[in-house]
This record gives structure tokens, C-alpha cells and sequence, in this order.
């Protein structure tokens, strides 16, 4: 896959991925709508189940949510009560509404992630459930659920798939272009992307979709270089 790029309508594809979908991937438009996302790549995956988070719990206190909020809202003293604001269309949380003696605040489901943490809250495809002075989440997967589900990338290989049938089926209508079009495409891309610092996470590098997989699945090899000659011994 040396020198291959993932390409759509001429131009280098922005690939994104996560850990683990849990069986179904997201929209990127679901996830960042003010992105102006236009690619629909959620799909159907089947390939995840060797994930160690393909379900997870986590329970937290009222007074840790207000803690949590007070960092953005800090009139938000205590929280009384939390809402699910419907879900995308792969089952995924779109939002959620918090409330308290001070009003209430509405969250996106990456927000809610972000606020409580991602170790924590691993996605947004969970149900809430109070429970005495908390509440507690069960969620299945792990990270955004855009693009490529790499633990579903790695079920996948391990069946015999090819990287190409891997990608193709995570990024559906992508071409596979080799290395005339890569150079081009990446002379294209340097010359109009932010450094890689300022790129958001789960994005990868230009013309670079071997990065995405698991290590165990492929790893990134250097090129081999031509070992520089020797000074002669002095006598």
C-alpha cells in the first residue's frame, strides 16, 4: 500500500477514524455538523466484536456533573435532573439537556463526552439510568464512530479481507489511486492544509491511510536507504 492514497471526485479523501463502532459507524455530519461534512460513510460493521469496548458502564454522582459543567456554566451550581436529546441515525446520542436551580444547559453528545472525559464517556451510544444521588451510562464502543472502525479494520484482515476491501467498505465510494496520482494529489494537499498540529484528532496525515490500522494489522515500514560508504581505515 506504499505510496497509495484514498482519493473521491479528484481530491485526497479526509479519513477519519475511531476505535471501536460497536456495529454500526457514524455520519460525519452527525458528528460535526459545522464542518459541512457532505461524505455519509455510516455503515454497517459485523467485524468489532474483539473489542474491549464494545460495551461499557460508567456512574457518576449529581455533584460530579455539577463539578464537570461549573468549568463552561458556572452558574450551574447543582444539577436536578438529565435528558437524552434524541439520537442520530445510528443510535448514537445527538444531545443532551441538564438542569438545575440556576436553568438549564443543552450539550451535543461530543460535548457530553468531552466535559465528563473520553476515558470515561468512551462514545455517545449510551443510555442513562438514574440511579440513588447519580446516575449511571451503558454504552457500547469507543471514540467518535466516524470513518474507519479500526478494531473492525483488524476483524476484517483477520478474515482475509485485502486493505483496499477494508477501506472501500469504511469509506464507501473512495478510489485506491497509486503513486502518479499520490504525488500529485499530496503536492495538492501540502500546499493547502494547516500543519499536522492544528489538525483535530481522529483525522490522518495527508495521502495516508495505512496510519489509521492497527499496529498489528500493518505497520508503517521506512524505506529502506542505501547504506553510505565507508571512510578507508588510516593506516
Amino acid at each position: 500500500t506504499r505510496g497509495q492514497v484514498l482519493s473521491q471526485g479528484g481530491s485526497l479523501v479526509v479519513a477519519y477514524y475511531h476505535s471501536t463502532c460497536a456495529g454500526h459507524t457514524e455520519s460525519a455530519a452527525a458528528v460535526w455538523p459545522d464542518r459541512g461534512a457532505i461524505d455519509d460513510w455510516s455503515v454497517v460493521c459485523t467485524h468489532c466484536g474483539g473489542s474491549p469496548s464494545t460495551s461499557w458502564q460508567h456512574s457518576m454522582t449529581l455533584a460530579e456533573v455539577a463539578a464537570a459543567i461549573r468549568r463552561d456554566h458556572p452558574e450551574m451550581n447543582a444539577i436536578t435532573s438529565l435528558q437524552l436529546l434524541g439520537r442520530t441515525g445510528s443510535g448514537r446520542v445527538r444531545g443532551v439537556s441538564l438542569t438545575g436551580p440556576a436553568g438549564t444547559v443543552m450539550l451535543t453528545g461530543n460535548e457530553f463526552r468531552r466535559f465528563f472525559g473520553y476515558t470515561k464517556v468512551r462514545s455517545t451510544w449510551f443510555d442513562m439510568t438514574r440511579i440513588d444521588g447519580g446516575l449511571q451510562l451503558s454504552g457500547q464502543g469507543s471514540g467518535h464512530g466516524v470513518g474507519m472502525c479500526q478494531w473492525g479494520a483488524l476483524g476484517m484482515a483477520r478474515r482475509g479481507f485485502t486493505a483496499e476491501q477494508i477501506v472501500k467498505h469504511y469509506y464507501r465510494g473512495v478510489e485506491v489511486t497509486g503513486p502518479e496520482a499520490a504525488e500529485v494529489a499530496v503536492a495538492h494537499r501540502l500546499l493547502v492544509e494547516p500543519p499536522l498540529g492544528s489538525r483535530p484528532p481522529g483525522l490522518l496525515p495527508p495521502a495516508c491511510f495505512r496510519c489509521a490500522f492497527p499496529r498489528l494489522l500493518l505497520r508503517h515500514v521506512p524505506p529502506r536507504r542505501s547504506p553510505l560508504p565507508r571512510p578507508p581505515h588510516p593506516s
